[in-house]
């Protein structure tokens, strides 16, 4: 990156971090902006954020697969209101800034990965720390900022995640690049999030986050954590889509359901997909309802729901074909990115919180700038070793492979020079060139 960037993170780091804030604050508002008098204000510093995140990708990439597909989706989007005879702006501004999330991520990542995370989990760990609080001590019926049981600031009690999640996963991958596993301040977001989520009850979320607490410590396991890649995660979200939202196999398994007290229609949720299946037709195949006033999804007797409470099917729903196709080339675009890398802590990590997302989106939609924001990350993460994407953040967990080459030909040389001494020959081959790469004691390399 030359002197004159626009972002010099080694001159500036602080400016930098502040001016990614303030974007991520417009592209990721608390709901109490969205819902009060400061909505015309908040609109405007909406559209400066896309814009300058739009133009900070184009100032540091200028194109790549991920970033046009994010533009296709925002196009896509916008297109389907107006085919729809739908709300142009109210359009922009609730899916547009999930498209420049992943493109201002995408332009950060890798060489301004650090500054990344750390804005977002100064804005977001505020969050978290903040909403718990306002949970505990503001009274129910607080306008705004604590208005019933199952709404805060932030909004719904299933949101809460949107903003939990990136804070706790940004503070992960900065303990990473320092050389630990987990520090106290991840341990303390962890414990926030699963407190708000138990106060304002939330099954989905808080299985989200007992899957990650599962999952976190075996991707120290180099064998395991080979295994549990985004692939790994995406073919088995599918899996599960087929067999229990198209083929519902709940229904052949309800006598478990009925023994651990569970309801096969995952609290009702069934009825909702049957509503969003039959509401794909020729007509709205393509590009979806984006933008149609009337009700779209309204099971009998059940209301009117403005989520499909499925990723897939919320996508198909109100983007069409062509956004889910859209969708799911972003996802394998970031995957095939993790699968280069991934015998790295770091990409495992970055698996997982696309994992976690995946496992809500089969009982919840999932389209938000939480996720695309990750999937940038994903999508432009450099790894030791990786060719798809220029190096960028090294972080001390993750150890480069042994390099064979290096390693036979000064086995060759030591050959040449001692031809009549195997011991000595064995003892150069595995104090030289392997020693340094011994996983037991990482080697860390400084920034080139």
């Amino acid at each position: 990156m030359e002197k004159g960037s626009l972002l010099h993170h080694q001159e500036k780091p602080l400016v930098t971090v502040g001016g990614i804030v303030l974007l991520i604050f417009f592209l990721l508002p608390p709901a109490a902006i969205t819902e009060s008098s400061l909505l015309p204000f908040y609109n405007l510093g909406l559209m400066y954020a896309i814009i300058a995140s739009v133009c900070i990708y184009r100032k540091l990439i200028k194109w790549d697969p991920v970033g046009l597909l994010a533009l296709l989706y925002a196009t896509s989007m916008a297109f389907s209101s107006l085919f729809n005879g739908g709300d142009l702006f109210g359009c922009i501004t609730y899916y547009w800034p999930f498209a420049a999330a992943l493109l201002l991520a995408r332009a950060l990542t890798p060489n301004y990965a650090r500054e990344l995370l750390w804005s977002v989990l100064l804005l977001c760990g505020f969050y978290v720390f903040a909403n718990l609080v306002v949970i505990i001590l503001v009274p129910t019926g607080t306008p705004l900022i604590h208005p019933d049981a199952s709404n805060t600031f932030l909004g719904y009690r299933n949101g809460f995640c949107r903003f939990y999640l990136p804070a706790l996963f940004a503070s992960l991958l900065l303990d990473q690049v320092h050389g630990r596993r987990v520090s106290a301040l991840s341990v303390s977001i962890l414990f926030c999030s699963l407190a708000q989520s138990l106060l304002c009850y939330s099954a989905t979320s808080l299985l989200a986050l007992v899957l990650g607490c599962a999952i976190y410590p075996l991707l120290f396991n180099g064998r395991i954590r080979k295994k549990l890649s985004a692939v790994t995660y995406i073919l088995g979200f599918l899996i599960l889509f087929v067999a229990f939202v198209l083929f519902r196999l709940q229904n052949v398994l309800s006598i478990v359901f009925d023994l651990l007290g569970k309801d096969p229609t995952f609290t009702g949720r069934t009825y909702i997909w049957d509503a969003s299946l039959e509401r794909i037709d020729l007509d709205h195949f393509l590009f979806g309802y984006s933008g149609v006033s009337v009700p779209v999804i309204s099971p009998e007797g059940m209301g009117v729901f403005y989520t499909a409470h499925n990723a897939i099917l919320d996508i198909m729903v109100w983007g069409g074909f062509v956004a889910t196709c859209i969708v799911a080339a972003m996802f394998v675009f970031a995957a095939l990115n993790l699968y280069s890398g991934r015998n790295s802590v770091s990409s495992g990590t970055l698996s997982l919180y696309l994992g976690i997302f995946l496992l809500m989106g089969l009982v919840e939609h999932i389209t938000c700038f939480a996720l695309f924001l990750f999937l940038g990350i994903a999508a432009g993460w450099g790894f030791p070793g990786n060719n798809m994407v220029g190096p960028g953040l090294k972080t001390k967990l993750d150890v480069p492979a042994p390099c064979p080459l290096q390693a036979s030909a000064r086995t060759e040389s030591v050959q040449k020079a001692y031809p009549y001494e195997p011991q000595r020959r064995s003892s150069v081959s595995t104090s030289g060139p392997i020693a340094k790469y011994d996983n037991s004691r990482p080697r860390i390399r400084g920034k080139k």
